[in-house]
């Protein structure tokens, strides 16, 4: 990957052999986890840049989205499936309520507060994470965080 600058004007832009574009060499990560999930509630991001040096972001979660309300992994209205030429639908769920660990809910963008010391920003933080993951103590296909 790349980290691209950004331009305030198109004509600043230099062209496809822009010298400020840095290539990186590496990315880790070291998150910690809610309990009895697969969503992670904070951690940090090192990114090694090839001729710098890294950039740790610190995540700090501030809001979850449901994916299976786009209809991926929903069980009638899957993501991309064919209903006809209008079929409109809705469904709530109260998040308090459902199981983190069903297959259905696994799949999230978590919205985040990130800082690197320097800039502070919004992103989003998508997370998929299904089977063993001996870093983070996970050892099934579902199991949730200790």
């Amino acid at each position: 990957g790349f980290r691209l600058p950004a331009y305030a004007e198109s004509d600043q832009i230099p062209g496809i052999e822009d010298p400020q574009i840095e290539r990186l060499v590496s990315v880790s990560h070291n998150f910690t986890w809610l309990p009895e999930t697969r969503r992670v509630s904070g951690g940090q991001i090192r990114i090694q840049l090839q001729d710098s040096d890294p950039i740790e972001i610190e995540i700090e979660p501030i809001g979850s989205v449901l994916m299976k309300g786009m209809g991926y992994g929903h069980p009638q209205w899957g993501h991309g499936q064919w209903k006809g030429e209008l079929a409109v639908f809705g469904e709530s769920w109260d998040l308090n309520e459902i199981d983190p660990l069903a297959p259905e809910n696994i799949h999230i963008q978590e919205v985040v507060r990130v800082h690197d010391g320097v800039s502070e920003g919004i992103g989003v933080l998508e997370q998929l994470v299904v089977g063993p993951y001996p870093k983070y103590g996970f050892t099934k296909f579902f199991d949730g965080a200790i």
